[in-house]
């Protein structure tokens, strides 16, 4: 939003009128006055990372959508410490994870490990077994597809958490 300056300028002509006119100054720009503080950017920061919304990340540090919207975008400048220590706990919990979820992962295909997944979750051979993984993941069937036939693999992110609901999945399947 742009707000112009005037000025009412008073001249006399040359017929000795009074001639009235309002002269327009450069624009000027409006400034917002609640600039997140470095912290409310560190904490999303931190939360584009961990690739959560704000209300996952809100629910994951014990407060409020509202609350740390107002945080991360300047509308309260001072973040307590303790919100600031469990994001950046957060952080590298999640960085150990993936860590680990490489490990797990790197030197195998998706082939191997989508099969991988289909036996703990009990899908048999049967042509409907690429359907059957897709909507224990929720996602397209074309996606496993693609893993299966093109070796194409999700972030390790993703991977992670496809590798966290098999594991759920087949835990409760066992249950039962």
């Amino acid at each position: 939003m742009r707000l112009f300056t005037t000025n009412l300028m008073t001249d006399i002509d040359t017929r000795g009128y009074v001639v009235r006119r309002i002269e327009r100054i450069k624009p000027t720009k409006l400034v917002p006055t609640n600039a997140p503080s470095s912290s409310g950017i560190e904490l999303n920061d931190i939360r584009r990372e961990l690739g959560c919304t704000v209300a996952e990340f809100a629910r994951l540090l014990n407060t409020s959508k509202g609350t740390l919207s107002s945080y991360m975008y300047g509308i309260v400048q001072n973040v307590p410490e303790s919100i600031l220590k469990e994001a950046r706990l957060l952080r590298h919990q999640a960085g150990n994870a993936l860590q680990a979820a490489s490990a797990k992962f790197d030197n195998i295909s998706m082939r191997e490990i989508s099969d991988a997944w289909m036996k703990s979750l009990g899908i048999d051979d049967s042509k409907s077994r690429e359907t059957l993984l897709a909507e224990t993941l929720k996602i397209d069937r074309a996606t496993v597809w693609r893993w299966r036939e093109r070796d194409m693999r999700p972030d390790p992110r993703r991977l992670k958490a496809y590798d966290d609901v098999v594991i759920a999945v087949a835990a409760s399947k066992k249950q039962h």
